[in-house]
C-alpha cells in the first residue's frame, strides 16, 4: 500500500480557482477591522464539511504572519461598500498575491535617519553584529534607499552616538607594570624612561598590548540622574525600612548607620556605590582573559538596581596575565577620590558626593587591592589575626582549635604605615593600600566576602569533591559508584520552579556545574539527596550550613537570624575539621567564620555577591567579534550603547520606534498579557464547568454560578504560578505555600463577580485542594521533635540528666504523653521576673570585660562564672553576694572548692 500522499498547505496562494477557506478570511477581517471594514468572501459558500477539511488545511499554518501579510496587501482596491464583492482570485495574473502595481511602488517612510540608526544598533546590540556586518547592514539600507540616507562608516557613527562617552588609553611599563600616564600625554614615550625599574620605553606599547582603557564615572552616574523620574525614584522613596532590627539593604547595615549618625553621608542627596574586578576567559584557544572594572550605584530601586544595564563600566583590561591592581585601579581611585570629596553636579545645580564603600572581589585579587599577604602565606587572612598553620610541608590551612581576635580598620591602617616606612611584612600587611585615599573607606570591610566564590565555588564545591574522590575511597563519607548513581536519580527526579535558572544536572557532571547551581545544590538539593545515603552526621553537618546561607540571604533579616547563622557557621566550621581533618581547612573553609560579620555590617549576602558583575562580564564578552583589538572593541560598543539614552533626549523618536527598540533588548516570553491589581496574568481566560467536587468548594463561598472563568499561568510577586502541565516534565509551579504553611498543588486559577456585579478576582487562593480519594485528618505529628537549637545544648543535657531517660531530654511518644507534667513549669513567661536581674549581673560583666580591652588575649570564663553565680544566688535564693565585685570572696572560695 502506498503510503499517503502529504497533505498541501495554502494551495490557494498558487491556484486562482480555489477559495480562501472561510476561517482565513474571518481571522484577517478580525486583523484590519482597526484600520478598515474589508471584508473578505467567497461567492460560493462551502458545505460544512469542506469547511472543516480546509480549516485543517491551515491549521498548522494560522501563526505565519508572513505569509498572511501578502493576502492583506492585494486587497486595498476592494470595495467594503458593494454588498456582493468578486472573488479576489479571478484575476489570471494572481492580482490579490503579487500585485505588481504594489510591487512596484517606491516605499513610504516616515522613520527619520536618527530612529533608523537606532533601530539597526538595537539590532545589531541584539544579534550580537560585528562591526562589518553593521557597515554591510547600513550599505544595504542605503541601496534600497537609492542614496546614502544613513553614514556609510563605523566612524560617523561613533560620532553620533559617543560624543559624550569616550574612552581613554593608559599605558604602563612592560616589565614592572608601573602606571605611565593616558595616551595623550604618552606621545613622547620613545625618551620616557620607568622611575622604578629604569626601563626605556618606546612606540610599540600599544601593539604589544602594554595598555588598558578607562571609561569616565562621572557622566556615566550623571545620565542616570538625569533620566526621567530617577531622583523621586532614588531620594524620594526609601529604598529600605528604617528600622535597626531589620536587615534589608545597606542603609540599614552598621558601616552606613555610622556614616549616617556622624553626619558625614547625607541620605537625602549623596550616593554610594559598589564596585567589583574579576576575570573573564574570551578565547577557548588562548588564556588571554577580560578584566572589567564594573559598578553599580546602591540608591537604585531593588527593583532596577541588579538590571544587566545598571552595570556600569569604568575600566577594561585585557591580557594573558592577572592585571597589576594597583596599576588598573590608578585612574579609577583618583576620580574616586574627587567625587567623594567635591561631588557631582546634575540636574539644575545640584551636587551630590559619590562615595565608594564596597569592592567585591574574590580571594585572589583581594590580596592584591589591600597589599596584604596572599592566604597561602603567614597571616593570610584580611580579617582577623589567624596566621595560618603548614600542613603536609607547604600547604597553609586555618584550624580553629584557637580564636583570634578580627583586625580593625584604625589597627590594618597604622600596619600598613609601619610596613611601608619599615619595609618588612606585619602581621600579613606588605604596604600601603591604594585604597587608603579613599575617604570613609574601610580597609577590612569594604572588602566584604563574596559568597559566591567563598562558599558555593569553595567550600560547597570542595564537599562534594571531598565525597566523590577515589582518593577518598577509604572514608567514610566516601559516596560509591551505586550511591552516586542513587543520588542521581534523586536529583534528577526533581522538577524545580522555573524561577531556579538551571535544571539538576548529575553529579557525574558537577565538574561543569556553574554557581547558581552550586547554589540550588547547597539550599535546595542536597540535604534530600544525600538523606539515607551519605552518613547522617555529614548530612546534619551540610545542613548547618544550608540553614546558615538561607537565613543570610533573606529580603529581611533579624538579628537573631544574624546571631543564629554565626552559630551554625561555627558550628560547621568546627565539626569540619572534626570530620575530614586538618589537612582540608582552607582558607574558604575559615572564611566561614567571618561571613555573618559582613552582613551585620552592609546587609544580606545577594547585595554584594559576585553574581550580577559575573553576569555583567558576559555581557561585555559577546561584544568581542574579533581577534585583534578586543578591549577597544568592548570599549567602542559599550561607549556607543551608554550613549543612546542621551541622544533620544536630543533627537526626536517616535514610541513606536522605542518599543521596537524595548522588544528588541528584552527576552520576552509573553506575547499577550493582562494586569489586574498586583497579578498579572499570562495565558488569558476560559470557560470551564466545574466537577460535583469543585462545586461544594465553590458553595462554601457563596459561588453557584457553573460558567467560570479560570487561568493557567499568573505572576504574583515576580513569582510565576502555573497548574501542572503535561508537556512540561522538567519545571513544576503548581506548588504552593498557603498563609498557614499547607503546601497545596494549583488546580486552577479562577476568577468570580461579585453580588453587586463588580469584577473580584481571586488568584492563587486555593480553595479546595483534591489530591487524593481518601482524606485522613490529623491533630498533631506523631513523632514531634525539638527544634534544631537543642542540638547544641544535647551534649550537656544528655549527660546530666542521665542520657534520654529523663522528661526534659525526651522526645516522641514518652514527651507527648507526659508534656503536661513539664509544660507549665517551664513556661516562656517564667523568667520575665529574674530579667532586671539578669540585666544588672550583665552590665557589670560587660564593665569588667571593657577594662581589658586593651590586652591581647583574654580568659573570660573566670569572670563568666562570677557573673553566673551573681544571677544564679539573686534570682534562686533571693540573696545578692557581690560575686563579681568582690564583696563575699569567702563564699566564692567555698563554691569553687
Amino acid at each position: 500500500m502506498a503510503p499517503p500522499r502529504k497533505k498541501r498547505y495554502k494551495t490557494y496562494l498558487c491556484n486562482p480557482k480555489l477559495m480562501i477557506p472561510k476561517r482565513t478570511v474571518r481571522r484577517h477581517n478580525e486583523t484590519n477591522a482597526a484600520d478598515s471594514s474589508i471584508l473578505i468572501v467567497n461567492n460560493d459558500t462551502p458545505s460544512s464539511s469542506e469547511q472543516h477539511n480546509q480549516s485543517e488545511d491551515i491549521i498548522g499554518c494560522e501563526d505565519s504572519d508572513s505569509d498572511l501579510s501578502s493576502i492583506n496587501m492585494s486587497l486595498d482596491d476592494i470595495s467594503s461598500d458593494d454588498n456582493e464583492i468578486s472573488d479576489p482570485v479571478e484575476d489570471s495574473r494572481g492580482k490579490e498575491i503579487f500585485d505588481e502595481m504594489a510591487l512596484n511602488d517606491s516605499l513610504n517612510s516616515e522613520t527619520t535617519r536618527f530612529e533608523a540608526l537606532l533601530m539597526i544598533l538595537h539590532y545589531s546590540f541584539r544579534h550580537g553584529l560585528s562591526n562589518s556586518a553593521i557597515i554591510d547592514l547600513i550599505s544595504l539600507i542605503n541601496k534600497i534607499a537609492g542614496t546614502e540616507v544613513l553614514p556609510p562608516s563605523m566612524y560617523l557613527l561613533r560620532k553620533i552616538f559617543s560624543s559624550d562617552f569616550r574612552y581613554d588609553i593608559h599605558f604602563y611599563c612592560k616589565v614592572c607594570m608601573t602606571y605611565l600616564g593616558k595616551m595623550p600625554e604618552s606621545e613622547a614615550l620613545t625618551s620616557t624612561v620607568c622611575d622604578v625599574c629604569s626601563t626605556k620605553m618606546n612606540s610599540k606599547l600599544l601593539n604589544d598590548g602594554h595598555f588598558f582603557i578607562t571609561m569616565p564615572i562621572s557622566p556615566q552616574i550623571k545620565q542616570i540622574l538625569e533620566e526621567p523620574g530617577m531622583e523621586q525614584k532614588i531620594f524620594s522613596v526609601p529604598s529600605a525600612p528604617n528600622t535597626c532590627d531589620t536587615l534589608s539593604d545597606l542603609k540599614n547595615g552598621s558601616a552606613f548607620s555610622r556614616l549616617i549618625k556622624k553626619g558625614l553621608f547625607n541620605i537625602n542627596i549623596d550616593l554610594s556605590v559598589t564596585f567589583n574586578t574579576d576575570g573573564s576567559p574570551i578565547f577557548k584557544s588562548v588564556k588571554n582573559s577580560l578584566w572589567p572594572i564594573q559598578f553599580r550605584l546602591n540608591e537604585l530601586p531593588l527593583e532596577e538596581r541588579f538590571e544587566s544595564h545598571r552595570n556600569l563600566v569604568a575600566g577594561l583590561w585585557f591580557g594573558s596575565k592577572e592585571p597589576a591592581m594597583p596599576t588598573f585601579f590608578t585612574p579609577f581611585l583618583k576620580e574616586a577620590k574627587v567625587l567623594s570629596k567635591e561631588g557631582l553636579v546634575w540636574g539644575y545645580g545640584k551636587a551630590s558626593k559619590v562615595f565608594f564603600l564596597l569592592c567585591v572581589a574574590d580571594s585572589v585579587a583581594k590580596p592584591q587591592l589591600q597589599n596584604v599577604k596572599q592566604f597561602n602565606g603567614k597571616y593570610g587572612c584580611p580579617y582577623c589575626y589567624h596566621p595560618g598553620e603548614i600542613v603536609e610541608g607547604n600547604q597553609i590551612r586555618y584550624p580553629v582549635h584557637t580564636m583570634y581576635p578580627n583586625r580593625k580598620n584604625k589597627e590594618m591602617r597604622d600596619d600598613m604605615v609601619e610596613a611601608e616606612e619599615t619595609g618588612n611584612v606585619v602581621r600579613g600587611i606588605k604596604g600601603l593600600s591604594p585604597f587608603c585615599l579613599l575617604p570613609y573607606f574601610d580597609i577590612v570591610y569594604g572588602f566584604p566576602i563574596d559568597y559566591m566564590h567563598c562558599c558555593l565555588l569553595g567550600v560547597v564545591r570542595l564537599s562534594a569533591n571531598l565525597w566523590t574522590s577515589s582518593a577518598n575511597h577509604s572514608e567514610e563519607y566516601y559516596l560509591s559508584e551505586l550511591k552516586r548513581k542513587k543520588v542521581d536519580e534523586r536529583l534528577q527526579s526533581i522538577s524545580p520552579p522555573q524561577c531556579i535558572s538551571r535544571r539538576p544536572r548529575p553529579l557525574s557532571d558537577m565538574v561543569h556545574w556553574k554557581a547558581n547551581e552550586w547554589r540550588s545544590w547547597l539550599l535546595f538539593y542536597a540535604i534530600p539527596c544525600l538523606d539515607n545515603i551519605l552518613p547522617s552526621k555529614y548530612v546534619k553537618h551540610m545542613a548547618l550550613l544550608s540553614s546558615a546561607i538561607y537565613n543570610l540571604l533573606q529580603n529581611y533579616i533579624s538579628k537573631c537570624d544574624v546571631d543564629t547563622s554565626n552559630l551554625f557557621l561555627h558550628q560547621f566550621v568546627i565539626k569540619f575539621e572534626e570530620l575530614y581533618g586538618k589537612k582540608h581547612m582552607n582558607f574558604n573553609v575559615h572564611l566561614l567564620l567571618h561571613l555573618s560579620k559582613c552582613v551585620s555590617v552592609w546587609g544580606p549576602l545577594w547585595l554584594f555577591s559576585a553574581f550580577t558583575f559575573e553576569s555583567g562580564n558576559g555581557y561585555l564578552v559577546k561584544l568581542v567579534k574579533g581577534t585583534k583589538g578586543a578591549s577597544q572593541q568592548i570599549a567602542s560598543k559599550y561607549c556607543i550603547f551608554a550613549s543612546i539614552p542621551k541622544c533620544i533626549q536630543i533627537y526626536t523618536v517616535g514610541n513606536d520606534v522605542l518599543e521596537f527598540c524595548d522588544k528588541l533588548m528584552t527576552y520576552r516570553r509573553v506575547k499577550r498579557a493582562m494586569k489586574i491589581s498586583k497579578v498579572t496574568v499570562i495565558s488569558g481566560f476560559k470557560f470551564f464547568n466545574p466537577d460535583p467536587e469543585e462545586m461544594q468548594a465553590l458553595a462554601e463561598i457563596n459561588v453557584q454560578d457553573k460558567n467560570i472563568l479560570f487561568t493557567k499561568k499568573i505572576i504574583l510577586n515576580s513569582v510565576m504560578f502555573m497548574i501542572k502541565s503535561k508537556k512540561s516534565k522538567k519545571c513544576n509551579d503548581s506548588i504552593v505555600k498557603l498563609a498557614d504553611n499547607t503546601y497545596c498543588e494549583a488546580q486552577k486559577f479562577i476568577k468570580l463577580n461579585n453580588a453587586y456585579s463588580e469584577q473580584q478576582h481571586l488568584f492563587g487562593k486555593i480553595i479546595r485542594i483534591f489530591l487524593s480519594t481518601s482524606v485522613a485528618g490529623t491533630r498533631s505529628s506523631d513523632e514531634p521533635k525539638k527544634c534544631i537549637c537543642y542540638n547544641f545544648l544535647w551534649v550537656f543535657l544528655s549527660s546530666f540528666l542521665c542520657d534520654d531517660r529523663s522528661l526534659f531530654s525526651s522526645t516522641g511518644s514518652k514527651w507527648r504523653s507526659r508534656r503536661k507534667l513539664l509544660t507549665p513549669s517551664f513556661h516562656f513567661r517564667i523568667l520575665d521576673d529574674f530579667l532586671p536581674t539578669f540585666n544588672e549581673q550583665s552590665l557589670v560583666l560587660v564593665k569588667k570585660l571593657r577594662e581589658l580591652k586593651d590586652a591581647d588575649h583574654v580568659d573570660i570564663m573566670p569572670l563568666v562564672v562570677l557573673c553566673t553565680l551573681d544571677m544564679v544566688c539573686e534570682t534562686v535564693m533571693g540573696v545578692s553576694i557581690g560575686a563579681q565585685t568582690g564583696e563575699n570572696p569567702k563564699y566564692v572560695q567555698a563554691v569553687h572548692k
